[in-house]
């Protein structure tokens, strides 16, 4: 209530317009969280598909065309809210364009393991490939913005989306094999909740201040947006930890008291 009354909405209809669009995740003060929103939209659709694919003869075929219809449903609501500019509900379309990318991963899950076992020159190729192809359908294609349904074109959306995915994949598996580097990406990856939700605020925060030194200053951009994720990085780190202290105490507060 008192980020609405920061923002400027002091009358009661003002507020009451901001909160029904914060609860149907068509405006949240957070910006990054609309990952979320549509991310439980696509695994609720996911989830009712799989279950409707349960046991049946053809399940994978099942699978498979639901899953390119949710791609195409998708894009045509897409289509729809840019024409008008508006959002959908917890961000629905985004969702459902996603759904096959779940599926791929649910799929690919089987691959994962010959992954980790692949000779480090092998996963060095792979994982170069990967960038390359991911590099071409990036450069080839037009601006995407997931958030704002933009996906230029789909097939190279989808190409770019899938190798880039496995790229990641792939880069972790290499560096995970050096054990400083395995336990910084795990510890990340443990507390990337927390950097998801809070990261944009303190981004937001750093970069006003830079701004404001940079009048005095003139550092050359290049600079400034370096320094503006380096702080970010230091940023996260510190409130990470301090989340990581303060479970620790509720752990030892909840042993104690049983």
């Amino acid at each position: 209530m008192g980020l609405l009354v920061v923002k400027g909405g002091t009358s009661i209809t003002q507020i009451e317009q901001q909160l029904f669009h914060l609860l149907i995740g068509t405006s949240m003060w957070n910006y990054p969280l609309w990952f979320l929103v549509a991310f439980f939209v696509c695994k609720c659709v996911f989830d009712w598909v799989m279950q409707i694919a349960q046991g049946e003869k053809h399940g994978e075929c099942i699978l498979v065309i639901a899953a390119v219809m949710c791609f195409v449903a998708g894009l045509y609501l897409a289509s729809i809210r840019k024409e008008y500019g508006f959002f959908y509900p917890f961000r629905a379309d985004v969702g459902i364009t996603m759904v096959p990318f779940i599926l791929i991963g649910y799929y690919s899950r089987r691959y994962f393991k010959r992954m980790e076992e692949m000779p480090v020159l092998k996963l060095l190729m792979f994982a170069s490939v990967l960038l390359i192809v991911n590099v071409f359908s990036f450069h080839y294609n037009t601006l995407v913005s997931v958030n704002s349904s933009d996906y230029g074109n789909p097939i190279l959306f989808l190409i770019g989306a899938v190798s880039g995915s496995y790229y990641v994949i792939a880069f972790c598996l290499i560096t995970c094999r050096i054990r400083v580097f395995e336990k910084i990406l795990s510890w990340f990856g443990r507390n990337s909740l927390m950097i998801m939700c809070s990261h944009a605020i303190a981004l937001m925060f750093i970069a006003k201040v830079l701004l404001l030194v940079n009048r005095f200053v003139g550092i050359s951009f290049a600079l400034l947006d370096f320094i503006k994720f380096v702080c970010c990085v230091l940023v996260m780190v510190i409130l990470c930890l301090q989340m990581c202290y303060v479970k620790k105490i509720q752990w030892v507060v909840k042993i104690l008291g049983n």
